[in-house]
């Protein structure tokens, strides 16, 4: 009877709502396990814990961040070309799915700069950092360091003195202190280079 279909249906509606719950909680567990594992350096294993999460639909842009994070760094312990290509993979998609999560950008940019050489898409990803999030102080340092790093000095020495000038107006947490130190450290090498002493 229609009865009867309607109550098999209702069951088998709340058996498959019970499974995608459990699926959840699976997959949030394995996200959580796996940040914890990237926070104490634990890279393979952190790989495998967000690889679950990813099996059990926990696709968010922190699960490919955390996986961008914990390839990049495997594969600087590594030297895996493989590892990176990874980790630009994962912070790709974490930047496709939330445009705004600048550490995933961060992150990339870093990548590519140092481990994929790719220095051109680094500097323009840092840029953009730069350009709208002008607080993210570690992202002018890191674009301070590439103008360096690629010989444009000049360019290096006004990013590190305007970050500094910046800091200088700011209140003084350990991070910030230790980026103005770093910054006057930098600037002091960068006038002694440019003046050829």
């Amino acid at each position: 009877t229609i009865d009867e279909f309607e109550k098999a249906a209702r069951e088998d509606e709340s058996e498959y709502l019970d499974r995608l719950n459990s699926a959840e909680k699976v997959a949030m567990s394995h996200e959580t396990l796996g940040k914890k594992y990237a926070e104490r350096k634990s890279w393979t294993p952190a790989i495998v814990s967000l690889k679950k999460a990813l099996e059990y639909g926990q696709s968010g842009s922190n699960v490919h961040y955390w996986l961008g994070v914990a390839y990049a760094n495997r594969g600087s312990e590594l030297n895996s070309l493989e590892d990176y290509k990874s980790a630009e993979i994962h912070y790709s998609k974490a930047i496709e799915i939330s445009k705004d999560l600048v550490d995933a950008k961060y992150g990339l940019a870093i990548l590519k700069f140092y481990k994929l050489n790719d220095q051109k898409g680094a500097v323009n990803i840092m840029k953009g950092i730069v350009n709208t999030r002008p607080q993210y102080y570690d992202g002018s340092f890191a674009l301070a360091r590439f103008y360096y790093e690629t010989g444009l000095k000049s360019k290096s020495l006004n990013t590190y003195e305007s970050l500094y000038s910046i800091l200088e107006k700011k209140n003084e947490s350990f991070h910030i202190k230790a980026l103005k130190e770093r910054c006057r450290e930098n600037i002091s090498q960068l006038n002694a280079e440019l003046s050829g002493r």
